[in-house]
């Protein structure tokens, strides 16, 4: 998986903003998105959601 492959992950997906400024938001395609948080200083990628834009963000 190119994600968990990235020398920095963060660079793959959109940080997102106010509250959520700690997570960050990678495409699957058109339709799907994988919605994490990095531990840069344990090297973890924590997955918090997959699906469409409505399953991750409950809107669409």
């Amino acid at each position: 998986m190119e994600l968990e492959n990235a020398t920095d992950p963060a660079k793959l997906g959109v940080r997102k903003q106010g509250i959520l400024k700690d997570y960050y938001s990678y495409e699957v395609g058109r339709r799907f998105r994988i919605f994490y948080k990095l531990d840069y200083e344990h090297k973890i990628i924590e997955f918090i959601s997959l699906g469409d834009h409505k399953q991750v963000y409950g809107k669409d």
